[in-house]
């Protein structure tokens, strides 16, 4: 089971399951506290902020006063959830899209698997593929996240050939990207 911790300075939502049998619990962009701003520009250090004034083109941008963070098209942010998180040993932490995000405004997740081991404030990696600037705003679901289950290594075989490797052979063999059902 995935614990949360809130931090207080930055006043995030407490991540949920929208309904108890979805499989994933719901993240949130924080509060617009300074906290959070003081955050963002020190991971996002090309952001700038509007106050009115002119923003250059192709530059995402935060603007203070509605707490917006626009996403100038084809670039990225990291943005700072406000949560730390401990998970099993045996799972991985995964953010996924939210459906509607990511349809409709073309933003997706970049990096996105958290590992047992990180105990730092977890990251949401936004991108925008779209040719449009796309606003998202503080306390806006933004991601989506799975616990997933692992496994516990590899095993690495040398000096075989892939017909000794596959001790059973599939109806797929060694067909590449669309062969699943061909046979």
């Amino acid at each position: 089971m995935v614990e949360f911790l809130l931090t207080n300075e930055y006043q995030v939502k407490e991540p949920k399951f929208e309904f108890p049998a979805n499989a994933g619990i719901d993240g949130f962009i924080p509060a617009n506290t300074k906290e959070f701003r003081a955050k963002l520009f020190e991971k996002n250090p090309k952001l700038f902020l509007n106050e009115a004034s002119e923003v250059p083109d192709n530059t995402s941008y935060f603007t203070l006063a509605t707490g917006e963070i626009t996403i100038a098209p084809h670039s990225d942010l990291l943005i700072p959830s406000g949560l730390y998180m401990k998970i099993p040993s045996d799972s991985a932490l995964i953010d996924f899209n939210k459906s509607g995000i990511a349809t409709k405004k073309k933003l997706v997740v970049g990096a996105c698997i958290i590992d047992y081991s990180y105990q730092g404030i977890i990251h949401y990696h936004v991108i925008n593929t779209s040719d449009e600037y796309q606003t998202i705003k503080c306390d806006e679901k933004i991601m989506q996240m799975v616990e997933v289950k692992i496994g516990n290594g590899a095993k690495v075989y040398s000096g075989l050939t892939p017909d000794e490797f596959f001790t059973e052979k599939s109806s797929r063999g060694d067909g590449g990207f669309g062969s699943t059902g061909l046979n």
